[in-house]
């Protein structure tokens, strides 16, 4: 791991306010270098701080998250830095369930909710199942199916259940009908 990477990494580790600070300057500085800022983003999400310490944390994050001009891998890394921290929720779902975002943008804003669910955050998963069912993206329901373990309420699983053996069906199908069946050509 590169130096600076890895010093970001290791301010994300330190409980220490000040520590942060640097941590959400570096994750906003559009001069910084993409994998210094990714891993600042990132970093954020690693150590409980207080409960100001971490809006002040999720208010930056958003502002990379929001930012359509940033790479698609920094918006990722600042959604996955929102998930370890408390608020931001509505940012999350939006990118997470909005089609007009890039798959990684999606991807890491739904396994952030799901990794803040695991601490007891449940949320309605209607939206999530519908971008699930309406998305023809193979990477993004694949993420969506990762992360749903955390943000399905208990009345959702019966129709995750449902899509699941859905999207099972129709490929099996697919492939039928393709000449293939599960031994490659007849």
């Amino acid at each position: 791991v590169p130096v600076r990477e890895g010093a970001a990494i290791g301010l994300g580790l330190h409980p220490d306010p000040g520590a942060a600070e640097a941590l959400r300057a570096v994750a906003g500085d559009r001069r910084a270098a993409a994998p210094v800022r990714e891993m600042a983003a990132l970093a954020l999400g690693l150590t409980s701080r207080s409960e100001e310490d971490e809006a002040a944390s999720v208010r930056a994050l958003a502002l990379v998250l929001r930012d359509r001009g940033a790479p698609a891998t920094m918006r990722a890394c600042a959604a996955m830095g929102m998930g370890g921290n408390r608020g931001g929720d509505d940012d999350l779902e939006a990118d997470a369930v909005a089609p007009s975002e890039p798959v990684p943008v999606r991807v890491c804003a739904a396994l952030a909710l799901g990794t803040r669910a695991r601490a007891g955050t449940e949320r309605d998963g209607k939206p999530f199942l519908d971008a699930f069912q309406r998305q023809g993206d193979a990477g993004l329901r694949r993420g969506f199916s990762l992360a749903f373990g955390g943000i399905l309420a208990e009345k959702d699983v019966p129709r995750f259940l449902q899509l699941l053996r859905s999207e099972s069906f129709r490929h099996i199908s697919r492939t039928d009908s393709n000449n293939q069946g599960l031994h490659g050509p007849k």
